[in-house]
């Protein structure tokens, strides 16, 4: 038996199957679908036919299926001419199989499990390829940024332009005509509130905290200025003399 063309009808009279995967008869050369393949399946006009019964000495004469625990016998005859038998022979094993088993996923085709474990394991490199991409591209977000002392200080330098741009005066009576070179700028916060604010580089520490805590609208005591590393300012040094300019300073209730 030869496989014929794809989506071929049965050559049976009284069958309408059109088969993916006809099988053309070694006697009569005519294409059957999987029903019909066997000669005595469509009385086949050709030759002396073997008997359909497996215990029949004619049904001896077929090659029998190359999977050890079959029993049923191939399409192939023991006397075919060599290359009649492809119908029958797996292209890539070379060896005979009946109906049931002629396919490679039936026979468990080495050749197809080596085709299947190189694909799994492609798929698999694949994966593994991917996951560490993802894993590299998280921990590069992740990493912290590290700036150079040059663009740390134009970083700064920034962020005191936002501050003198938007920052009141600690405190009212000081007027927008003091010199820049006179004034400081901090952001101070207390529990949820914050402000940005300037305050004249002469002024103690204590004196500061007072104004801020007014500007906040923070009226309880005793309290103090920290730093956000938890240093506590001296309130009678002077302010200017403890922090640097957009320094951000926490006012926090002093304990007891």
């Amino acid at each position: 038996m030869t496989s014929g063309a794809h989506d071929q009808k049965c050559a049976f009279e009284s069958c309408y199957t059109v088969d993916f995967l006809p099988i053309s008869c070694n006697l009569c050369s005519k294409d059957f679908c999987t029903a019909h393949a066997f000669p005595d399946a469509h009385q086949c006009p050709s030759g002396d036919l073997p008997e359909a019964s497996e215990s029949s000495s004619s049904v001896n004469k077929r090659h029998k299926c190359a999977v050890p625990d079959c029993i049923t016998s191939t399409f192939s005859f023991l006397d075919a001419e060599e290359g009649s038998n492809s119908g029958s022979r797996c292209s890539d094993c070379h060896s005979l199989f009946c109906l049931t088993h002629r396919h490679q996923s039936t026979h468990a085709c080495p050749k197809a499990i080596i085709a299947d474990t190189k694909v799994s394991k492609s798929k698999q490199l694949a994966a593994q390829a991917i996951a560490q991409v993802k894993a590299s591209s998280s921990t590069q977000r992740a990493a912290p940024s590290v700036h150079s002392p040059v663009k740390s200080a134009k970083l700064k330098q920034i962020e005191l332009m936002k501050m003198r741009h938007k920052a009141e005066p600690a405190n009212p009576r000081d007027g927008s005509d003091l010199p820049m070179e006179e004034r400081i700028y901090v952001k101070v916060t207390f529990e949820s509130k914050d402000k940005v604010l300037w305050i004249k580089k002469d002024v103690v520490c204590g004196r500061a905290l007072d104004l801020f805590s007014a500007k906040l609208g923070v009226h309880i005591s005793p309290l103090q200025l920290t730093l956000p590393d938890g240093t506590i300012l001296k309130t009678n040094e002077l302010l200017a003399t403890q922090i640097k300019d957009a320094a951000d300073l926490i006012i926090e209730r002093k304990s007891s």
